[in-house]
């Protein structure tokens, strides 16, 4: 994270065209090429009662796109026969071990000043970012960043919602049945993202499972360096860290009702507006999630793609919800370190 006000403006500016709403549409096509071949892996499956690791599957997914995205080339994360198992290890233990840059130079040596594609790392090359913000070091660690939370939060909260899902088989069938016209024509016809967005109860289901799966544990200290800021009856001075926690906000019980209950219902009609405003699993203000936009484009057309009705027929194996739920705290949450996984069997 950028230490001060005036380098993280500096450094995010040129990013936030690539990853605005308009900029992810651009490269949309990418994301629904990737959900594609995750589909199509998982269906390889189909009637061969395969265990597989959903939450492994949905790792390298996210490692592919946001792979993609930032150095033109995937991983091929989702290539690997068991879908590279080592990239979700190692994305769970990057907090405490920092292995992730061992595989940055190899990613970053895909990227070639000379051919221009679309890619982050293209894109600010060709910025008006001074020239020692675009070094090797200095792409290097924005890499590692990007291709840590790129995969890390959106991969565990598509497995939060595939979970309760695959558990509660009436979340499954309402789920299926909003699903149906949409996808009907699928894979002929891929659906948009724009048009995803528009089936209300998979906005419920990935709200909740925004909600519940928190993103980031510790709370998030933001500083007011120019201004004193008054709440109440308290003076804030200036450059005073207050913080704020997306666990806290998630799980008040005056906001939200059974706050540990996956509840997509909670969502739909008239509901408590304080829920929104309490709702910030990409935090909020100048400092919060740059690829919001890239994980809801995500989220929204692989779990309508793995979740519709005609889509791979899976169930829970030897999973309960502490194999998913979290239980650690390496700034964002893990499960028991004991955890099985999400195993699924394809039937």
């Amino acid at each position: 994270m950028s230490e001060t006000h005036e380098l993280h403006r500096k450094r995010r500016k040129p990013l936030e065209p690539f990853f605005s709403r308009q900029g992810i549409e651009r490269i949309e096509s990418s994301v629904a090429e990737e959900t594609r071949l995750l589909d199509d892996r998982i269906q390889a499956l189909r009637g061969s009662n395969a265990v597989i690791r959903l939450d492994h599957a949905f790792s390298a997914f996210a490692g592919d796109v946001i792979g993609k995205i930032c150095c033109e080339e995937p991983p091929k994360f989702l290539e690997d026969a068991n879908f590279a198992p080592y990239w979700h290890n190692l994305i769970d233990k990057v907090v405490s071990q920092i292995l992730l840059f061992m595989h940055v130079p190899w990613l970053i040596a895909r990227v070639d000043r000379e051919n221009s594609k679309s890619s982050i790392f293209r894109h600010l090359i060709s910025s008006d970012l001074p020239e020692p913000e675009k070094s090797s070091e200095r792409f290097s660690r924005e890499a590692m960043v990007l291709l840590w939370a790129g995969t890390a939060t959106t991969a565990r909260t598509m497995g939060f919602v595939s979970y309760y899902v695959l558990a509660n088989p009436r979340i499954r069938e309402r789920l299926r049945e909003e699903l149906r016209e949409l996808t009907a024509c699928y894979p002929n016809k891929v659906p948009r993202w724009a048009d995803v967005e528009k089936v209300p109860y998979l906005q419920a289901c990935i709200k909740e499972g925004l909600r519940v799966s928190f993103g980031v544990m510790r709370r998030l200290p933001r500083c007011s360096p120019d201004v004193v800021l008054e709440y109440k009856q308290y003076s804030i001075p200036k450059n005073t860290p207050v913080d704020m926690g997306a666990y806290l906000m998630h799980t008040d019980p005056e906001v939200y009702l059974e706050p540990f209950k996956f509840s997509p219902e909670r969502w739909l009609g008239d509901y408590n507006p304080l829920m929104n405003r309490n709702f910030v699993p990409f935090s909020k203000g100048s400092r919060n999630c740059l690829g919001i936009n890239l994980a809801y484009a995500e989220m929204n057309l692989a779990l309508a793609t793995l979740l519709r009705l005609g889509g791979p027929d899976l169930s829970l194996f030897e999973t309960d919800e502490s194999d998913v739920k979290q239980a650690v705290d390496f700034l964002m949450p893990v499960p028991k370190l004991d955890t099985r996984g999400t195993r699924v069997m394809v039937h």
